[in-house]
């Protein structure tokens, strides 16, 4: 009946969907990485060591067209927000997002087709700059865990703390520059982790249809690997810890992720009901 096609639909969805174009889904890494090899890190600009790959961008160019700052886009300077995105600060720093991106990018390309990953990888990256709440709470954070006087001072210690919280969005305003992809790998995460959890409720509540591979077992596995990551970047900011990285834009980026896994399973409902209408109209 309709219902039990709908759930083996569902159920051969999990990372099988697109098998059919299995050797294309993860294309729409090629031209994202594509353009991260062409840019310049911020360590090689400064040393004038670039690849033969990278245009020929200054550090004068860099920080002010592909770093993104609060104060870069008061200022104007609206494309930093998504340019940021495929800056990095050294080699180590690109290599590790390229294959992290690549890991996450497949198991999404296998549940969306080649190009969806777009929408989460840009979206989260732009999201995860322009979102403030969670970039000020860290600075402020870091402030109270490294600046806060013994609360022994008594009133001192309350009016200095709340001097540290008023100062926490400006300091993050003026000194905090961000450039890589990470929060666009977070939101691909969040999305993965939630088709996960959808499916793994499909096989516990229909284990008839329980078809098990290692390609679902893999990408299973790294989306439990992705949400503890996460897990830690909370952590990193709720203790104040100076980490050198960005945790709360990661977070904001997972968060986006979320929402476009829920957006597009409101779409694809509305779309079974338009759908349903006009089969019962013929």
């Amino acid at each position: 009946d309709e219902k039990q096609e709908t759930n083996e639909e569902r159920m051969s969805s999990w990372y099988t969907k697109y098998d059919g174009l299995y050797e294309y889904s993860t294309i729409f890494l090629f031209p994202v990485v594509g353009l991260m090899l062409t840019i310049p890190t911020i360590e090689d600009a400064t040393s004038g060591n670039r690849s033969i790959f990278s245009f020929p961008l200054d550090l004068k160019f860099l920080y002010r067209h592909m770093t993104f700052s609060k104060a870069s886009l008061d200022q104007g300077r609206w494309w930093t927000a998504v340019t940021h995105i495929f800056l990095h600060s050294d080699w180590n720093h690109l290599g590790s997002n390229i294959f992290t991106l690549a890991a996450t990018g497949y198991s999404l390309s296998r549940n969306f087709g080649p190009w969806f990953g777009y929408l989460p990888f840009l979206g989260g990256g732009v999201f995860g700059a322009v979102e403030n709440f969670g970039k000020d709470f860290q600075v402020k954070q870091q402030l109270a865990h490294t600046l806060a006087l013994p609360k022994v001072f008594g009133k001192v210690s309350e009016r200095w703390d709340s001097f540290l919280r008023i100062s926490a969005p400006v300091l993050a305003k003026y000194t905090c520059n961000y450039v890589g992809c990470s929060a666009g790998i977070s939101a691909i995460v969040g999305m993965n982790v939630m088709i996960s959890i959808e499916n793994i409720f499909l096989m516990i509540t229909d284990p008839v249809k329980l078809n098990l591979n290692g390609g679902a077992l893999t990408m299973t596995v790294l989306d439990v690997l992705g949400f503890v990551e996460i897990c830690n970047d909370f952590l990193i900011v709720k203790s104040g810890t100076w980490s050198g990285t960005g945790n709360a834009v990661h977070i904001s980026g997972f968060c986006f992720g979320i929402g476009c896994y829920y957006s597009s399973k409101t779409i694809s409902y509305w779309k079974d009901i338009l759908s349903k209408k006009k089969r019962r109209q013929y």
